[in-house]
C-alpha cells in the first residue's frame, strides 16, 4: 500500500512549528502558512498553522514512520476526498480520502487526510459499484489498523 498524505495543524504561537513536523521534512512540501490559519479565536492572534503535503505517495514504512511521528489515529467518518490527487500521479480530479486526527491536544489541532493507493495492478477498468465497494475495503481496513 502506498499513502498520499495532506497533513496541517494549528497551534499557539509560543508552539515551535518544528514540534509538529515528521521527522523526515524531505518527503513534504510546506504548502500554507499562518497567514492561512483557521483557528485564531481558539489560540489566539498570530498562532501558527502549516499545511503540509506528501511530495508523492509514501511507502509503508514511510507512512507508518509519519503516523508515529505526528500521533494521529484514523477516524471512521466521511469525507470529501482530496483534491490534490495529481501530486501523487493520480489525475486532477477528487481522490477518497480517511480523515485522521488528534483531538487530544490542549494547545493545538492536527489533521491529515490520507488517501491510501493499494499495490495492485488492474487488468481492466473496474465499474463504479466494484470501485466503490473495493474503497469501502481499503478504507476500513486503514481504519482498523491506525484507530
Amino acid at each position: 500500500m502506498r499513502y498520499g498524505v495532506i497533513y496541517s495543524f494549528d497551534t499557539e504561537r509560543t508552539n515551535k512549528v518544528k514540534r509538529f513536523y515528521p521527522r523526515n521534512m524531505k518527503l513534504f512540501e510546506v504548502t500554507e502558512g499562518d497567514s492561512q490559519g483557521d483557528y485564531d479565536e481558539i489560540f489566539g492572534p498570530k498562532s501558527k498553522h502549516r499545511k503540509l503535503v506528501s511530495k508523492n505517495l509514501l511507502s509503508q514504512v514511510q507512512f507508518d514512520r509519519f503516523i508515529d511521528d505526528v500521533g494521529l489515529r484514523a477516524q471512521n467518518v466521511e469525507t470529501m476526498g482530496s483534491i490534490i490527487g495529481f501530486a501523487w500521479g493520480l489525475g486532477a480530479w477528487t481522490v477518497p480520502a480517511i480523515s485522521f486526527d488528534d483531538n487530544d491536544g490542549q494547545d493545538y489541532i492536527a489533521n491529515a487526510y490520507v488517501t491510501p493507493i493499494p499495490d495492485v495492478e488492474l487488468t481492466r477498468e473496474p465499474d463504479d459499484h466494484r470501485m466503490e465497494r473495493a474503497w469501502e475495503r481499503v478504507r476500513l481496513a486503514v481504519i482498523n489498523k491506525y484507530r
